[in-house]
């Protein structure tokens, strides 16, 4: 799907619904708990982390340009993880090097 510049994805606190994989463009991910935003590129993934532990969303992600991107509802992500152990595997540790990279950030 094609998102304009300025188009919110997903809110600080709100309920996460879909996991995104950015096509073209860029995303910015802000969250109250950080100091600098952070910024996803083309071939990225993004979403994954609140809806893999099942809580409210912990960031806010905004289109930086206009993008282009992909969308997975959770019931279709969770399918494809159970059914495709190297994409499990693969989402699982991006979600771990990124959680490693926040706690860094934090201390």
């Amino acid at each position: 799907m094609r998102i304009k510049s300025g188009t919110v994805l997903s809110n600080e606190g709100g309920q996460p619904l879909e996991v995104y994989f950015l096509l073209t463009g860029c995303v910015r991910l802000k969250s109250s708990t950080d100091l600098l935003p952070h910024y996803f590129i083309e071939g990225a993934m993004f979403g994954e982390k609140d809806i893999l532990q099942g809580k409210k969303s912990s960031e806010t992600y905004t289109a930086m340009c206009d993008c282009y991107l992909l969308s997975l509802n959770r019931s279709v992500f969770f399918n494809l993880m159970e059914e495709f152990e190297d994409f499990k595997e693969e989402v699982l540790a991006i979600a771990k090097a990124r959680e490693k990279i926040r706690i860094k950030q934090q201390f």
